[in-house]
Formats: structure tokens, sequence, C-alpha cells
């Protein structure tokens, strides 16, 4: 498994906001193309988004910090493949759109992948990204089991 805390190269990369607290809190993995080859999985330490974190910690007795990568190591295991470089990014600002703003300013994001219950969670996060910066794109919310 590729995993790098830092930004190793000039390929584009994809930035992808995991929400470790909902259930379709994962859902932008299902938006990963076969040619997003540089994928950075971003999970935020502050927010609602965090709950899930802040629970664990407390139940594993560690850091949130701790409990982040720990849960970033197993996203990134679930979508490691041969030709693809997965980047774990902990975020630690309470503004989203800042956190994936700023990332996205250094000019090497193509694509911001958002999951689905942003939509829920922080509804205005899409008209707060500038467009200029990547392509933004949400997921698709889960279907409940009837």
């Amino acid at each position: 498994m590729n995993t790098v805390r830092s930004t190793p190269g000039e390929e584009l990369r994809t930035l992808v906001l995991l929400d470790p607290t909902a259930d379709d809190g994962e859902t932008a993995l299902e938006l990963l193309r076969p040619v997003d080859v540089h994928v950075a999985l971003v999970v935020l330490l502050h927010g609602a988004q965090s709950e899930a974190l802040h629970r664990y910690a407390r139940c594993e007795g560690i850091s949130v910090a701790t409990a982040g990568w720990t849960y970033l190591d197993q996203a990134a295991a679930r979508i490691a493949a041969p030709h693809r470089l997965v980047e774990t990014v902990i975020a630690t600002g309470p503004d989203t759109a800042y956190e994936l703003s700023a990332m996205a300013a250094h000019g090497d994001v193509e694509r911001i992948l958002l999951p689905s219950s942003v939509t829920a969670t922080e509804p205005r996060l899409l008209d707060r990204i500038d467009p200029a910066l990547a392509e933004v794109a949400v997921a698709t919310p889960l279907r409940n089991a009837s």
C-alpha cells in the first residue's frame, strides 16, 4: 500500500473528503475513476463530521489525531491499487470549505469529491468552494433499505 502524508509529485491530485460520522460519509469514494492515480483522502478533526473520531478516541484512550490517522489508513487500504498513490490528510480547522480550498489553491488538484452527507451537514459548502480551483462533485446519497 502506498500511503504518504505529504504531496510527493507533479501529477494532479483528487481530494476526497470523508465523513466517518455519517452512514454515507464514504460515498465520495464511489466517484473515483481509474485515472485518479493520486488520491488525497481528507478527514476533519473538528465539526460534526468528526464526532465519530472523538468517540473512538475517548473509547480507546488515544488522541483524536491518532483516531483520524487510523481511520484514514483503513480507508486508504480499501482503495489501494498498484497504479494509485494514496495520500492521507488530516485537516485541523473547523471550516471545511476553507480547508479544501486551501489544499486546492496549490494548483495541483484536479477534482474535489464530497460525500453525500455534506448536503445535510454543510448545505452551503458547494457555494463556498471556488469552482475555478478544481472540479467539485458530490456523491449520490445511499438508499435506505426498506
